[in-house]
């Protein structure tokens, strides 16, 4: 079997585990020891196998529907696109990965469609500086990120990290 079927093999079957419902064990074999998770479920990028397979399970987990509609592969990305669905809200996405030597997901890109990401009860007034500053407020559209962040925790490890860094002040 050539390198492109292996990775090409590995990925469906990261795929499959994840669509299937798998434990975070189970995705975690997928990974490399030092993955990497680039996209909207926090602002920085989460490193490691074993937070990596925790917010992948957590996501597949609150999802009602996740269907992978196409596998697109090249020489050393592949790119799968799927339907999510969260309680109400349904989004078109793709996860684009790279795999290592091993066959291991060294780095995933998750990306959702901006379009597809608002709920049907969006309507809580907005709470940007620029539009109170105007008087302007329009109604917030509210999106998937606001019912999957809170059940990750990830904004908490955020917030403590631009502590850290001094961005942020203690409360």
């Amino acid at each position: 079997m050539t390198t492109f079927a292996q990775h090409r093999a590995a990925f469906e079957s990261f795929l499959d585990c994840v669509q299937g419902g798998a434990g975070k064990d189970a995705i975690a074999g997928c990974l490399a020891e030092n993955v990497v998770l680039i996209g909207p479920l926090s602002d920085e990028p989460l490193t490691g196998r074993e937070a990596v397979a925790e917010a992948i399970q957590t996501v597949y987990t609150l999802a009602a529907d996740l269907t992978y509609e196409e596998v697109l592969s090249g020489e050393t990305h592949h790119a799968a696109f799927f339907r999510l669905q969260i309680e109400d809200t349904v989004v078109n996405g793709m996860d684009y990965a790279l795999l290592d030597a091993d066959g291991k997901i060294a780095e995933v890109n998750h990306i959702l469609a901006p379009a597809a990401v608002r709920r049907r009860d969006a309507g809580a007034p907005c709470a940007c500086p620029r539009h109170a500053a105007l008087g302007t407020a329009h109604k917030r559209r509210v999106t998937i990120m606001d019912a999957l962040v809170p059940r990750l925790n990830l904004h908490k490890r955020d917030k403590a990290k631009a502590r850290e860094q001094g961005r942020e002040h203690a409360s």
